[in-house]
């Protein structure tokens, strides 16, 4: 097992970006179309309550609908602006349209998975925190049951690809 140190008084840091508002018919590199996501708004406010409750302090209120360069420039900032706090963990989480293996901006141009992990691997001052990335996007023609649970019941509600988890 893997020990972590934890300082007295750091907090888990998180980030939260979710993109809903596509502009016009723009397409990832495979030519599908990517509408706006109106499920959106729930979804940041599932993980805002979920942080919340977890009391990790986060930036999720402003930078929504990012392009692709500015959804990793985001990401680059955070996780300069948290190596400083020496965080007991980091919490990643995007929601957007994805494609192959990366996940798309609202411009249609999409940041490779691997690009996005390497922000925070590839720094320094961040080697030996855990990583939590919280991913929701498509993953091609991956396709998987959904499910709505409403009065925890799951209502069926057909074909549709689902999220991805990745976790360090």
């Amino acid at each position: 097992y893997l020990n972590y140190p934890f300082i007295e008084g750091s907090k888990a840091q998180g980030i939260i970006r979710v993109n809903k508002k596509f502009k016009g018919n723009q397409t990832t590199n495979k030519k599908h179309i990517l509408e706006d996501r109106e499920g959106a708004d729930k979804e940041r406010g599932y993980l805002q309550d979920i942080y919340k409750q977890y009391d990790i302090d986060y930036e999720g209120n402003d930078h929504f609908d990012l392009k692709g360069e500015e959804i990793s420039g985001k990401l680059e900032d955070f996780a300069n602006k948290v190596s400083d706090k020496s965080p007991p963990v980091i919490f990643i989480s995007i929601a957007s349209h994805g494609g192959g293996k990366g996940i798309c901006g609202i411009d249609g141009n999409c940041i490779h998975m691997k690009d996005i992990e390497k922000i925070f691997t590839d720094n320094e001052q961040l080697l030996g925190i855990p990583k939590v990335f919280l991913i929701q996007a498509c993953r091609d023609g991956n396709m998987d049951i959904v499910y709505d649970i409403e009065d925890n019941k799951a209502i069926k509600k057909g074909k549709q690809v689902t999220t991805k988890l990745v976790m360090y």
